[in-house]
């Protein structure tokens, strides 16, 4: 059983933006701890990425595309709440879940991420990436 402080809510613009610049901030300082990296490779694979550090490396574009979109035009969650992850020894992150089209992949993404904050330092610690190629126009 959860605790019970663990109840989703919708988050405001300001929280949203703020939690793309922490999640940028703690990729370029290197600080992350990936829940399950297997969980994307299908994703990964067809984006051209087989490494974690390329799959960064790309999720961090992403969140500067978010940035230039406004993170509030992107957050999506589900209902627009943010969730708890439900992994082993990360059930107190919070995720939080964006959608977009990336003018770099020409692709709408989904990006959901979580953030740990311990001993005062931001660490990237969960990722789901998927993305759908967009269909040609019927006749």
């Amino acid at each position: 059983m959860p605790p019970p402080n663990r109840h989703p809510y919708v988050p405001g613009p300001k929280e949203v933006g703020k939690k793309v610049r922490d999640a940028i901030k703690a990729l370029e300082d290197g600080y992350y701890n990936i829940a399950d990296n297997d969980q994307n490779a299908r994703t990964f694979e067809s984006l051209g990425v087989f490494t974690m550090d390329e799959v960064l490396e790309h999720v961090l574009g992403f969140l500067d595309e978010i940035t230039a979109l406004g993170p509030a035009n992107c957050y999506c969650g589900i209902g627009g709440k943010v969730e708890f992850s439900n992994k082993r020894g990360f059930t107190d992150v919070l995720l939080y879940a964006y959608n977009w089209h990336s003018a770099k992949m020409n692709k709408q993404m989904y990006l959901k991420f979580g953030l740990r904050s311990r001993n005062s330092k931001i660490s990237f610690t969960y990722i789901h990436l998927s993305c759908h190629d967009h269909e040609p126009p019927t006749s």
